[in-house]
């Protein structure tokens, strides 16, 4: 996933709402570091809570849902990392730059409310989806009507195909390798 959230708009627009997903430890004393900078608070989901870490160790192996409750201003793997270890996307929060939050990891499962992420404040989509080729999820109610750039939001999803008909691109300026 590699995520960037403009704090500054976010914390005065929006009232603080989480980032929840799934993740997977498979043996004891596992590690999952997440790939964040940002002004939060994080719920590893195994009774410890956190402001300043960005890893956490898993005394056993098993699913934890993690939330993080702030402004994510970067959440990148870059196609490394733990990206393997998140299985799941539950609840994104308002965000103001989306980008590669997939990044080719085809495992990960988004819930059915993805399509009611609040998108009003996006300004830029890149690469949103971008090798993940299991990809078939409603996207068709985001707004998009302050987004200036879409390029490569549905690149390499072979199987995507959903209706993108209600969306208001009418702002946009880039859908470069968008699909």
């Amino acid at each position: 996933l590699r995520l960037y959230i403009m704090k500054g708009i976010y914390a005065s627009r929006h009232r603080m709402s989480k980032f929840k997903s799934i993740w997977r430890t498979t043996g004891p004393n596992e590690t999952i570091q997440l790939p964040v900078s940002a002004l939060y608070v994080i719920d590893w989901g195994d009774g410890i809570e956190t402001s300043t870490e960005t890893s956490h160790e898993y005394a056993i192996a098993g699913d934890y849902t993690i939330k993080i409750t702030g402004v994510i201003t970067d959440f990148v793997f870059n196609n490394s990392g733990d990206k393997l270890k998140i299985l799941e996307v539950q609840q994104f929060g308002g965000m103001t730059e989306i980008k590669s939050a997939s990044n080719g990891n085809s495992s990960l499962v988004y819930n059915p409310s993805i399509n009611l992420l609040d998108t009003s404040l996006t300004q830029n989509m890149i690469g949103v989806f971008q090798g993940d080729s299991l990809f078939n999820n409603s996207i068709g109610n985001w707004v998009l009507s302050d987004c200036i750039t879409i390029s490569a939001i549905l690149r390499e999803t072979s199987i995507f195909n959903q209706n993108l008909d209600s969306w208001d691109v009418s702002n946009v300026t880039d859908t470069s390798t968008a699909f």
